[in-house]
């Protein structure tokens, strides 16, 4: 893989435009120079997080604050800012009450509705474009017992998961705040790209890991406090762990660095080499990714997966039981994670897009590695999923909105077999080259931004011509009827 050089990107720059001094203005992050990448994204424009929270596993709960500058970088003025409070969605299955709200120092009266899922911060004065404003947000949250085997967000086994466990950003998106309600299913997060720095307090005896790197860590007594400052991520998660090791692998510009229990060491260490592997893959045949260090954690969690920027969860199962499923799971991780960061895709909205993308990268990946049978096996996979899903009239239209599906069954067996067989169909069309570019495209197009299917269609016609436009219907629009039955000559 070739090697690019590192940049240290010194975020006193992020003090431009009228912002206010912020704690992330004393760091300098490493953020990993990206042919042109990174120096083209105006660092200075992007959301900036400060997270001071003080966790209590025992008490299942958490409390912080959070302070976030937001630049207004829409043509028009602005007289509110919304955030989402994910923990409060039935999916996730937490409380986060949100205590109090400021504004540039001055306290705002805040509504919350949605379900309890969106919370609207009134401006005090309307934010003109190009013009920053601070807003200071504290709060509390509870987390559940992970139950059921599709939960993601809680406790199990000693281990604390909490994904986008703090108000967040909604995404703003032509002129419209993106506050569609979830039907429980699939993935629900979808936030623009930002830079973090969380300090967290925690009981003595626990780790806290988090995306980024750990940048001070102060003992007292009874307790321990990280301080740890991102790269570029689109949202972040916390784990909290006691008896983890750490084992570190250096791949290319990239620190891997896995934590897991001792017992679970050897398997630790081949999820490392196995997302060695698939970086490689991905930076060479896609692009580089902007992080210098990504976590592999193995957590308690059965069926659900959940992305976090900066991180690769791994069920406890793929360490013991279900040990031969590791690299899969690693490797689908890795595309998820380089997917999840460069191209942001609305998962309400075009819930299929980053669902067949990481399919799609991770088969080419297993292919070239494993071989042709291997890759053969893959598609006859898909092909009978979705050879199924029509044969129970359960076919629908891949370019639709999550609720739309109508249950989570549905939803999985068509973006897990129709999505891939898609970029599959491509692949016939402009060989494996021809798609890898499709993809490369795409991600130039709108990185760091969020892609539509519409965007991705364009693309296509862009690059494909007129010969891709019945493929793009069967697939994307289409509706597969079952074919009717023979009847047998006498």
């Amino acid at each position: 893989m070739r090697l690019r050089r590192l940049l240290i990107v010194s975020l006193l720059l992020l003090s431009a435009c009228g912002s206010q001094p912020s704690a992330l203005a004393t760091l300098s992050l490493p953020i990993r120079q990206n042919n042109g990448d990174v120096q083209t994204l105006a660092l200075a424009d992007l959301p900036r997080y400060e997270l001071i929270v003080e966790a209590r596993p025992e008490e299942s709960s958490l409390s912080g604050q959070v302070t976030i500058r937001y630049l207004n970088t829409a043509p028009a003025e602005l007289r509110e800012l919304y955030f989402r409070l994910y923990p409060n969605m039935k999916m996730y299955g937490g409380h986060l009450d949100v205590l109090r709200a400021a504004v540039d120092g001055r306290e705002v009266p805040f509504v919350v509705a949605g379900k309890d899922v969106d919370l609207k911060v009134p401006l005090p004065r309307t934010l003109p474009p190009r013009r920053a404003a601070t807003v200071e947000i504290e709060f509390a949250l509870s987390f559940p017992e992970l139950q059921s085997e599709y939960d993601f967000f809680g406790q199990r086994e000693g281990v604390v998961v909490l994904p986008d466990f703090y108000p967040m950003l909604a995404p703003l998106i032509g002129g419209e705040w993106r506050l569609d309600p979830s039907p429980g299913y699939g993935d629900a997060a979808f936030t623009p790209v930002s830079l973090y720095e969380l300090e967290v307090k925690v009981p003595e005896g626990y780790l806290a890991l988090a995306p980024g790197m750990v940048v001070e860590e102060r003992a007292a007594e009874g307790s321990v406090t990280y301080r740890i400052a991102s790269g570029l991520v689109r949202n972040i998660g916390l784990v909290l762990a006691r008896g983890y090791e750490e084992q570190e692998l250096q791949a290319g510009d990239v620190m891997l660095v896995s934590y897991a229990l001792p017992q679970d060491r050897t398997a630790a260490r081949a999820a490392l080499w196995h997302a060695a592997a698939a970086l490689s893959y991905c930076e060479d045949n896609l692009g580089p990714i902007p992080a210098k260090r990504l976590l592999l954690v193995r957590v308690p969690l059965v069926q659900a997966g959940v992305q976090v920027s900066g991180m690769v969860l791994l069920g406890s199962r793929d360490f013991g039981e279900q040990r031969p499923e590791l690299e899969r799971s690693v490797v689908q991780g890795i595309c998820r994670a380089w997917w999840g960061l460069k191209v942001g895709a609305d998962p309400l909205r075009d819930p299929w897009l980053d669902e067949a993308l990481v399919a799609y990268t991770t088969f080419l990946y297993l292919r070239q590695t494993h071989g042709p049978e291997a890759g053969a096996a893959i598609i006859r996979a898909w092909q009978e999923s979705y050879d199924d899903a029509v044969l129970a009239k359960l076919d629908a239209r891949l370019v639709q909105p999550l609720s739309a599906y109508g249950n989570s069954a549905r939803y999985e067996l068509l973006v897990g077999s129709k999505g891939p067989l898609f970029w599959l169909g491509l692949e016939e069309l402009l060989g494996e080259q021809g798609a890898l570019a499709i993809m490369r495209q795409s991600q130039q197009g709108y990185a760091y931004g969020a892609l539509d299917t519409a965007g991705l269609i364009t693309t296509v016609e862009r690059l494909a011509g007129p010969p891709a436009e019945p493929l793009v219907e069967q697939w994307l629009s289409g509706i597969r009827q079952q074919a009717p039955a023979t009847e047998e000559a006498p």
